[in-house]
């Protein structure tokens, strides 16, 4: 049995073919996979079973699967020993790894990963700038409110959209002007996002733009619009 083999065995998948089909592709520049983002996979390994020193070895493979495989086991444990490997392939040659180390160090939750994520949320391919903007919103530090603000401006609406989130996740107040603008983006995530984090940060200053919101074109959008205003203390409607 190969180290693939091993990796899908451990994660419980069956054959290659439950795997992702966007291995290989570089983790720096334009990276414009349309399948499902790595990190929103739903198998999860036996929570029972420890963490394997082989399932930590398998991130320095040469199979860019078996390190796909090895960093969502890591995740899905929440193996802190991991943590090293994981920042290490926040570089990996493959934009499916890279993002997926992002997602298991969200899931660890290590404060080291911070300043890395914050890096790969600059420098990194679009999927890995995505998953470093969700992550990041589970690092609340000055750092993090000001990675995230400037990724309201990333020209990916899959960054744009889990960095409004993230905004109001960490209940960045210097970030309504921002969400306010995106009520107006192009992508209708991301005003769907603008609209559930001014909700969260309860804006008072928001409840105008959030009112026109309520005749946007989307009604997801105009739902999220609604349920902001509700939250909003005087709002109304």
């Amino acid at each position: 049995m190969t180290a693939f083999h091993v990796a899908l065995a451990l994660l419980g998948w069956s054959s290659p073919a439950a795997l992702p089909r966007c291995v290989g592709l570089p983790a720096q520049g334009a990276c414009d996979c349309a399948d499902v983002p790595p990190w929103t996979a739903t198998e999860v390994a036996d929570p029972a079973h420890p963490p394997l020193q082989a399932d930590r070895a398998l991130l320095a493979s040469p199979d860019d699967r078996s390190r796909l495989a090895a960093a969502r086991t890591a995740g899905h444990r929440r193996d802190s020993a991991a943590v090293p490997a994981l920042l290490r392939a926040l570089n990996d040659r493959s934009c499916d790894v890279a993002a997926s180390a992002a997602w298991a160090l969200q899931e660890i939750r290590d404060a080291r990963a911070a300043a890395p994520l914050r890096a790969a949320l600059v420098g990194g391919g679009c999927r890995l700038r995505a998953a470093a903007a969700e992550a990041l919103s589970r690092f609340p530090s000055p750092g993090t409110e000001a990675a995230l603000l400037a990724a309201i401006a990333d020209p990916d609406p899959r960054v744009r959209e889990p960095a409004a989130r993230g905004l109001g996740r960490l209940g960045a107040g210097g970030g309504v002007e921002l969400l306010i603008h995106a009520l107006d983006d192009s992508s209708k995530a991301v005003r769907y996002a603008a609209a559930t984090a001014l909700g969260d940060l309860r804006a008072r200053d928001a409840v105008n733009p959030l009112r026109r919101a309520l005749s946007d074109g989307d009604k997801s959008v105009r739902w999220a619009a609604h349920e902001a205003l509700a939250r909003i203390p005087g709002a109304g409607q």
